[in-house]
Parts: C-alpha cells; sequence; structure tokens
C-alpha cells in the first residue's frame, strides 16, 4: 500500500495511523545494562543491604565479614 506524503491529511483514524507509520523513524528500545555493569551493581546492592543488617545489629560483625568476604569472593 502507498501513502501520498503530498496531499493533506485527511480526518479519520486510519488517514491518521497511516500517516503516523509513513512518518515514523525507527524505534528506541531501552537496552539492557552490560553484563559487567549489572554484575557490579548486583555485588554494590548485596554490599549495601549487608550494612543495613549489620547496622541495627540484625547480623553480628562476624557474620557481616564472613558474608562480605563471601559476596567479594564471588566476583
Amino acid at each position: 500500500m502507498h501513502v501520498n506524503l503530498q496531499r493533506p491529511i485527511k480526518s479519520g483514524v486510519a488517514n491518521r495511523t497511516r500517516h503516523v507509520f509513513a512518518t515514523a523513524k525507527t524505534q528506541v528500545r531501552p537496552t539492557a545494562p552490560a553484563p559487567a555493569l549489572a554484575g557490579a551493581q548486583d555485588v554494590a546492592s548485596r554490599l549495601a543491604t549487608l550494612d543495613q543488617l549489620r547496622v541495627p545489629g540484625a547480623i553480628s560483625d562476624a557474620e557481616y565479614q564472613d558474608r562480605r568476604t563471601a559476596i567479594l569472593n564471588s566476583i
């Protein structure tokens, strides 16, 4: 189907739809973070959560150190 862009667009949903598709550029797709960056963010969030557990005393300092070492060794 050919759309003539030289003539004015008539009112109506079908004509508007043709115009939108005919004048559309490219679709922008969101990109996923790079795997290395995603891994770094995951480690950072795990360490932050661990710290949030340590501050109020939900875990002991020894547990904190053990879990922190395990997280850092996983990278």
